[in-house]
């Protein structure tokens, strides 16, 4: 007979031990992040100008448990008592009497299921005194070096900070001692110097005999000697005519000017309204191949796909063809072009970031306005926000990858008192293990959920659902706008 309460001790040691490990895998990783981005960002713009701080949410690491055959307890009497020997694995919560021998226990297989990377958020802490037209590219190298996936939800956001400045260093105090004048490091020191002395006062009458050497057989040659005008030296040699590259005895070195980077603030953040500004301006055909020519090759490929085929076609041969525009024009034409993008503002990439953390029932409540007030306006916000109730529209096989993400234990929150339809929809896709769970759940605590608890489970798994609509594994929206169309 299997000692319950040792059992139960066990699970509870399992479960707490899950948890620990996971956030501990989560600490490491996000160190390890963190190490990473700031060492990059030290070694491309020097240390004292980017603080990284790396928030990584991870799924809930878990166990699966699959059932595979059914087990055969035995029943023993004692002292005219009927117990019944279970083996491992069995979920219950209630006592298993003998009247329920015809419901006997499955034997199982659990398996630990690792906690995967969710979302990661970067805070990047930029120095005040660090130039502002660098922190785009800065942002560009961490989201390279992080590998970050905007489709996931990865965002990075900057703050700009004055940053710490150390006092200057104490005076260091040196204390004179007394020191032996003939040391072996001072008598190494002098004798260094007299071979040095010795070395420049031979050098310098080499010199000087050398010298007189060639003035005498200059004197004694200089009639004899006739010099072809058209010989030229070679240049850089004090030849050239005028000695093109030694002025004086003396190489000058120049160092080129930095090059200006037109539309270098247009950036995988804010290229989406600069695509959709342009589908609005009428914008010339030189202008866009001027454009695309200056931008990042991924960002100009985005924009060039958004354009019509026959766009396109113009839009390529323009930026085939080499030439050099007008200074003046492109200038006037970047600084337009900023302009409409700070200026932009709203739009469904604003809206969905603004209503994903909106309540479901403050969302129902305004949908419920606009439908008497606003019918135009009604159609525009339902497609473009989403209902726990609108999981009934999901398939069988996108309901169960949904169920795999999903926390069980939150999920019989969130199904406490819902619509029949969605409830059966769930129900259909759950394993007979998930199903007993939640079953138990409702039969225990369905009654004592309040509102807000249920409320607060449902926002959460809707969480889940953008984000795993972001990733393709879901299609929800396109579903909702065809029945709404």
């Amino acid at each position: 007979m299997i000692n319950t309460k040792l059992l139960a001790f066990i699970f509870t040691l399992l479960i707490s031990s899950v948890s620990i490990f996971g956030y501990s895998d989560r600490v490491e990783l996000e160190t390890l992040y963190m190490a990473k981005a700031q060492k990059v960002l030290d070694g491309i713009y020097g240390p004292g100008n980017f603080i990284v701080q790396v928030d990584i949410l991870l799924t809930t690491p878990k166990f699966e448990v699959k059932y595979t055959e059914q087990s055969d307890p035995k029943l023993k009497k004692k002292k005219k008592e009927e117990k019944v020997n279970l083996l491992p694995g069995y979920p219950v919560i209630k006592n298993l009497a003998p009247a329920n021998l015809n419901s006997l226990p499955f034997d199982s297989v659990t398996t630990y299921m690792e906690a995967r990377i969710r979302r990661i958020t970067v805070m990047l802490y930029v120095s005040r005194s660090f130039p502002r037209g660098q922190v785009a590219r800065a942002k560009k190298v961490l989201q390279n070096v992080l590998n970050l996936n905007a489709r996931r939800g990865d965002k990075i956001q900057e703050e700009y900070k004055r940053f710490y400045e150390p006092p200057e260093s104490q005076k260091i105090q040196i204390v004179e001692q007394a020191e032996k004048l003939l040391s072996i490091q001072n008598l190494f020191l002098l004798l260094f110097l007299l071979l040095l002395i010795g070395y420049l006062v031979l050098y310098t009458l080499f010199q000087i005999k050398m010298n007189k050497v060639m003035v005498s057989s200059a004197e004694s040659a200089g009639a004899s000697v006739s010099v072809n005008p058209n010989i030229e030296l070679p240049k850089g040699k004090g030849g050239g005519g005028g000695g093109g590259g030694v002025a004086g005895g003396k190489m000058r070195v120049s160092k080129a000017p930095p090059v200006k980077q037109y539309f270098e603030f247009v950036s995988d953040d804010n290229v989406d309204k600069l695509i959709h500004i342009l589908g609005e301006e009428k914008v010339s055909i030189e202008h866009l191949s001027t454009l695309i020519s200056f931008v990042e090759p991924d960002i100009g490929a985005r924009i060039l796909s958004e354009l019509d085929t026959k766009t396109q076609a113009v839009v390529s041969t323009a930026v085939l063809s080499q030439k050099m525009v007008n200074r003046p024009s492109v200038e006037k034409f970047e600084g337009q072009v900023k302009n409409w993008i700070e200026c932009l503002t709203g739009g469904e990439g604003d809206f969905k970031a603004i209503f994903e953390t909106v309540s479901g029932d403050s969302k129902k409540e305004i949908l419920e306005e606009l439908k008497t007030n606003d019918p135009e306006g009604y159609k525009k916000f339902r497609l473009n926000v989403v209902f726990f109730d609108d999981l009934q529209y999901l398939t069988d096989d996108e309901m169960k990858q949904l169920l795999s993400e999903l926390n069980l234990e939150q999920l019989s929150v969130a199904v406490s008192g819902i619509d029949q339809v969605v409830f059966q929809k769930i129900d259909n896709n759950l394993t007979k293990s998930g199903k007993d769970m939640i079953q138990q759940f409702l039969d225990l605590k369905g009654d004592s959920m309040n509102k807000q608890d249920i409320e607060k489970a449902q926002d959460s798994i809707m969480g889940d659902v953008m984000r795993l609509e972001r990733e393709g594994v879901l299609d929800l929206t396109e579903k909702i706008k065809s029945l709404v169309a």
